[in-house]
């Protein structure tokens, strides 16, 4: 009777050793799925990207230059003028409409749309300046604000003619808001003045030679 009932006992305990080992592996089989899960990176929906996402800062300029457009662009600039220039003849409002939302337009912002969409429909570049938008401008920014190239405004600088602070530690200079309007104001009563001798001489009919 021990020797038929021994074998019984061994194969119990082998049972019991297997079964032990496979309880050992499958937890060690979702310990493993649980770290994947946790090391695994949380990926968002579109909708949930859009709204986690920072709004893109508008940059504080002190001017804006629309260059010479493009046959798009002329195309689209040609519209705004048909549908704008009637409403400010008239007198009427000019309403912008974003995303469902309308704002009507004051009259001085209807104009400088109107405007600057009337020279880009020819194809001509625009210079749209904020005057007191920053107290200081870096010689970029002064050169498109007066129109002229960047190597030009280097030379008004070099020469004085518009005062300039050079950064400390560095090569790069500021341009005071006070200082370049003051260059803007002379050199547009230099300009009238020029008109003024001009239409004299005309209305006293001397002309200047060629």
């Amino acid at each position: 009777m021990p020797t038929k009932t021994t074998p019984i006992k061994i194969t119990t305990a082998k049972r019991a050793t297997k079964a032990a080992a496979t309880k050992r592996a499958d937890a060690n089989g979702l310990a493993k799925i649980a770290a994947t899960k946790q090391a695994r990176p949380k990926i968002n929906s579109d909708a949930q990207s859009r709204r986690a996402a920072p709004r893109a800062a508008i940059p504080k300029r002190a001017a804006m230059v629309l260059r010479s457009s493009d046959q798009q662009a002329r195309r689209a600039s040609s519209r705004v003028v048909k549908v704008v220039e009637p409403a400010i003849t008239e007198g009427r409002t000019v309403n912008l409409v974003v995303n469902g939302e309308m704002v009507a337009l004051p009259a001085t912002f209807a104009a400088a749309l109107y405007q600057a969409a009337r020279e880009q429909a020819v194809g001509h570049r625009v210079t749209i300046s904020f005057p007191d938008a920053v107290g200081e401008l870096t010689p970029n920014q002064a050169a498109a604000e007066l129109g002229v190239s960047r190597p030009l405004l280097v030379k008004l600088l070099d020469d004085g003619t518009i005062p300039s602070r050079q950064l400390p530690g560095s090569r790069h200079r500021k341009i005071a808001r006070a200082d370049l309007d003051a260059y803007q104001a002379k050199k547009s009563t230099r300009r009238h003045l020029i008109a003024e001798a001009m239409n004299e001489v005309a209305d006293g009919g001397e002309y200047l030679p060629k």
